[in-house]
């Protein structure tokens, strides 16, 4: 008896493992449920779906498209986000921050891009819930980064007579220069006409003199952003969130932020659309490099291409400043008659801090 209920438990053992294998095996057989939550990145945010900054600066009215390529991978595409460039491309990395079985995922996102002007594009952020939080970074590389200043005119003897006078003056030096020759060979100006040479003399002076009288500084940063420092009626300033670059072929692009900027203007509709399309794009400057220091310059090429486009610009300096308003303006009409002279030049030099 006592080995009848002994074979019929060891029976009852062998049934209860080969049974608990087959289930094992079943589930072992089973194929793992697909998580298929990263599709729900896809799409465009906008509006309350997207917190969105640049540059550490939240932007507003903006829409991000995310196509999401698997639960890795994705792509963002910034439309008219990056100074100069229609929309940027971003490829990003996707790494899953929640648990396979909840529905609702959190994605990171992390990504960069390289765009026109020596520029890259670093994207970080995640989906959560719907929501796109997203901050978007700009990192330039150009030998321009750095504080910049105006170098003084220090007086030479350029013609070699061993004194030094008016003759001597050298419109291309110091922080400011002008140059033309027109068909004439005089400009008319203030009421007078006069030769060319003392035109641009006058007109380097005086703006030698107004920059050094607030002892500006200009920042290029590495972000992207210009900064201007300067000292007015013993008060230092700083102008900043204002300007944005970029360098591309030899090209230097300036950026403004027009809303900014917009109370400095007393323009028209048309001028004012003009303004704002040059502030998107960059407003175009030739740049030069000699020894390791810059000139920043408009010259007559450039001012053919450029036309009316100018005529906003000058508006906008005398608004910066206000005192040297009425020079600007009449060196605004002049405009058209000296951008057309084949030599017509005007920039600034730069010297590094």
């Amino acid at each position: 008896m006592k080995k009848s209920l002994f074979y019929l438990m060891a029976l009852f053992c062998a049934l209860n493992f080969f049974s608990s294998c087959g289930d094992d095996d079943e589930k072992k057989d089973e194929p793992t449920p697909e998580d298929t939550t990263w599709k729900a990145v896809a799409g465009s945010y906008t509006a309350d779906k997207l917190k969105l900054t640049y540059n550490g600066q939240e932007l507003n009215n903006q829409s991000v498209m995310i196509e999401a390529v698997s639960a890795e991978k994705a792509t963002a595409t910034l439309k008219g986000m990056v100074a100069g460039v229609d929309e940027v491309k971003v490829d990003l990395v996707m790494s899953k921050a929640t648990k396979a079985e909840e529905v609702i995922a959190n994605y990171s996102l992390e990504g960069t891009a390289t765009v026109e002007g020596s520029r890259t594009v670093s994207v970080t952020g995640n989906v959560n819930a719907g929501v796109l939080t997203l901050a978007v970074a700009i990192k330039v590389d150009s030998p321009l980064i750095g504080t910049w200043v105006f170098p003084p005119y220090v007086p030479s003897d350029i013609n070699g007579d061993g004194k030094i006078d008016a003759n001597d003056y050298n419109v291309m030096g110091g922080s400011f220069f002008m140059s033309l020759t027109t068909e004439s060979g005089e400009i008319a100006f203030g009421g007078q006409t006069i030769p060319d040479y003392q035109f641009c003399a006058f007109a380097d002076q005086k703006a030698e003199a107004a920059i050094a009288e607030v002892a500006p500084e200009i920042t290029f940063l590495e972000n992207g952003n210009i900064t201007i420092s300067f000292t007015k009626e013993g008060k230092a300033t700083k102008l900043e969130g204002l300007m944005e670059y970029y360098v591309k072929d030899k090209m230097l692009y300036v950026t403004l932020d027009i809303t900014a900027l917009m109370g400095m203007l007393k323009s028209e509709d048309n001028t004012l659309a003009e303004l704002i399309a040059m502030a998107q794009n960059g407003i175009p400057l030739v740049l030069e490099e000699e020894d390791g220091e810059y000139s920043i310059l408009i010259n007559n090429t450039l001012a053919t291409s450029l036309g009316t486009q100018l005529a906003p610009v000058m508006e906008l300096i005398a608004g910066i400043m206000p005192d040297k308003a009425e020079m600007i303006g009449q060196i605004g009409t002049l405009l058209p008659v000296i951008m057309a002279d084949k030599d017509f030049m005007v920039g600034i030099n730069l010297s590094k801090k």
